[in-house]
């Protein structure tokens, strides 16, 4: 079986203004991949203590891809 990849849209604002299924989103993830060059870190507020969560500011494109299909395969429900 495999897991979902979700794509949330955040940005550098407030966090707060996140949508309600972007927070249950967040909320239920295994792992998160944020673009920390672009969205605050306080958007992460949502995740649960045991969410796996990277960084991908400093990925290029082939590792941020393996990053997603290794937890989407990991987390898979």
């Amino acid at each position: 079986m495999s897991g979902q990849v979700w794509f949330v849209g955040a940005g550098p604002g407030a966090a707060d203004l996140i949508t309600v299924r972007g927070t249950r989103l967040l909320a239920e993830a295994g792992a998160v991949l944020y673009a920390g060059s672009l969205v605050s870190k306080a958007a992460l507020e949502w995740t649960r203590a045991d969410c796996e969560i990277a960084n991908s500011a400093g990925m290029a494109l082939d590792e941020i891809a393996s990053w997603l299909i290794e937890r989407a395969a990991r987390h898979a429900t």
